[in-house]
C-alpha cells in the first residue's frame, strides 16, 4: 500500500505548503509559515536500477550473486565532499533443488569501482574486495572526494570459491565454471549539491 506515510518526502512537501493546516483547522496556514524553512533532507541513497534483483550466475549456474550497487553525496569533516558508494552482493551456490547461502569466508570477492564527472573528464579508482560473511553477503564501501556536481558511480567484481569449491572433486576449468562470478556493468546517477 503507498500512502503518504510511507514516503516522507510526500509527507514533507504536503506539510511545507501549509496544506495540513488547512485540512486539519479548516483555515489556511499563518502567514508567516512561508518564511520558515524546512529542515534540509538528508542525502538521498541512489541503488541502480534494478538493484537487489541483478543476478549473476556462474557459467553453468550452479552459483549466482544478486547485486546491488548504491551511491549518496556525503559532507567530510571540515566541509568537503564525497561520493560514497557501497556494492553489496548476496553469493547463493544450488543444490537440493534450492538455493542457499554460502558460508562467512568461503569464497572472495575482488573487483573495482570507478568514479566518472557525468560531463567528462578523467575517472577515478578505487580497488574493493573481501570474501563473503554472514549468509553469503559481501558489502564494500568507498568514499571518493568530489565537489558539487554529478557522478557516474560504476562496480565490477569477480568472485571465487565457495561451497562447490570445497566440495567437489572438479578440474580446474569445472571448478572455474561453477564458482567463479562476473559481476559487470552495475552503474548508478548521483548529484553532489
Amino acid at each position: 500500500m503507498n500512502t503518504l506515510s510511507s514516503r516522507p518526502d510526500a509527507v514533507r512537501a504536503f506539510l511545507t505548503a501549509g496544506v495540513a493546516a488547512v485540512l486539519c483547522t479548516g483555515t489556511a496556514a499563518p502567514a508567516h509559515a512561508a518564511s520558515i524553512a524546512p529542515a534540509p533532507a538528508p542525502a538521498a541513497e541512489v541503488c541502480a536500477p534494478g538493484s537487489g534483483t541483478q543476478i549473476f550466475k556462474s557459467s553453468n549456474g550452479y552459483t549466482r550473486a544478486l547485486a546491488k550497487l548504491c551511491a549518496k553525496p556525503v559532507a567530510l569533516p571540515g566541509g568537503g565532499k564525497a561520493v560514497e558508494a557501497t556494492l553489496e552482493a548476496r553469493f547463493q551456490y544450488y543444490w537440493g533443488l534450492a538455493w542457499h547461502p554460502e558460508k562467512a569466508g568461503a569464497c572472495s570477492v575482488t573487483g573495482t569501482f570507478e568514479k566518472r564527472r557525468y560531463s567528462g573528464g578523467a575517472p577515478t579508482f578505487d580497488d574493493l574486495g573481501g570474501s563473503c560473511g554472514e549468509d553469503g553477503v559481501f558489502r564494500d564501501t568507498v568514499r571518493f572526494p568530489a565537489s558539487a556536481d554529478r557522478y557516474v558511480i560504476y562496480a565490477g567484481a569477480h568472485k571465487n570459491g565457495g561451497y562447490w569449491a570445497k566440495n567437489t572433486k572438479d578440474s580446474a576449468a569445472q571448478d572455474h565454471n561453477t564458482n567463479y562470478i562476473h559481476i559487470k556493468g552495475l552503474a548508478v546517477a548521483v548529484t553532489v549539491p
